[in-house]
Formats: C-alpha cells, structure tokens, sequence
C-alpha cells in the first residue's frame, strides 16, 4: 500500500513540475490570445530593442515587440508592437525605445496622447523617439568637454 501512495505522490509531483515548466516557457498564461492589438513605428535607430522585448506603459508591461525589419525603401527600423486588446490608445500617443537602467536591455514605451480618436489594429504611430546607445552618449558628453 506504501509503494502505492508513493507512486501516486510521484507521479502528481512530475505533473505539476512538467506544468510549471510549460508556464515558464510559454512565458505565463494568455487566456485570450486573439485579443491583442498590432500596431507599428518607423524609428531612425532601434539600438539594443529585440523582438520578444516589453511594451510598458506607465511602467506597466501591456505587450511585447513582435518584430523588427528594415524597411528597404527609408532605410529606417520598421517595429511592429503587439498590445493587450482592452487598452484603447489615443491616435496622438508616442513611441519611445528607451533602455531599462544604464546596463539593462531595451523596451519600447508607449505614452497615451489625449485625442478623441483611437489607433486601430495595423495603425501606425506618427509621434516617435529612437533609442540613444549608451556609446553615442558618451561620445556626445566628451566632445562636448572639448570645446
């Protein structure tokens, strides 16, 4: 009967650890994957950013970067962000690329405009900044002693 237990006992522990690993990898549980929200932005430089990098707004983690390609006619950094469906963005918001910390990655910031319309799903942002590489700074701040 001991034997039993103890195999019923183990079995249950190896579920719940396989679970816990298929939550980790998938990254959480999406109960509503189909309500999400494509949007995309032009930038001049996308320093650091990844797909798979967070969109936050208001420090708040509402998405994630699905992609980033050059576009071959502007030469400039084409990023398609995915957001939560329920969050309505004002078609006056901005884009940012900024770094998370001095020696942290990138993420994109979204900051809500106040207009009376709304981007759509595939609308793109017009307000844009590009990200500062932590180089160029640097080199903007000894030049600047130079003078």
């Amino acid at each position: 009967m001991k034997k039993n237990v103890d195999f019923v006992l183990g079995v249950v522990v190896l579920g719940v650890a396989a679970w816990f690993f298929v939550l980790v990898s998938s990254g959480g549980i999406d109960t509503d994957k189909a309500s999400v929200v494509k949007y995309s932005a032009q930038f001049g430089s996308v320093t650091g950013l990844r797909a798979g990098s967070a969109v936050q707004i208001g420090g708040v983690a509402v998405g994630e970067v699905q992609d980033i390609q050059l576009d071959p006619v502007i030469l400039e950094a084409l990023v398609t962000v995915q957001v939560r469906g329920d969050i309505r963005l004002p078609a006056d918001s901005s884009i940012q690329v900024v770094s998370d910390g001095l020696f942290g990655g990138k993420f994109v910031r979204i900051v809500p405009g106040g207009a009376d319309t709304f981007l759509a799903d595939g609308d793109s942002f017009t307000d844009v900044a590009s990200a500062l590489a932590l180089e160029e700074l640097i080199g903007r701040a000894v030049l600047s002693l130079g003078d």
